[in-house]
């Protein structure tokens, strides 16, 4: 119990923290430690699935999006890339 405790403690602290934080990275590394909680949290009641699914779709979600978000790549960028690729076949 002392555990559940624990975790649910550490998911209202790090969610805290994700609010009050003012720098977009480290309230994103705060983020995926709140998902992180919540799923260990889950899994110790013994609801599996929806916890590894956020630890599977959230947190992945979420370091991929703010991955490309970093990247700052354009859609026109994209799709020239994507013209030139295709050409070959035309």
């Amino acid at each position: 119990m002392f555990i559940l405790e624990l975790l649910a403690f550490g998911c209202i602290i790090y969610s805290i923290l994700v609010i009050t934080s003012q720098n977009p990275v480290v309230a994103v590394i705060y983020l995926i430690f709140v998902f992180i909680n919540a799923a260990c949290y889950l899994l110790m009641l013994g609801i599996g699935f929806i916890g590894l699914s956020y630890l599977l779709l959230y947190v992945e979600a979420i370091t991929i999006l703010f991955v490309i978000m970093y990247i700052n790549i354009k859609p026109t960028d994209i799709m020239e890339a994507g013209s030139q690729y295709t050409k070959i076949f035309i």
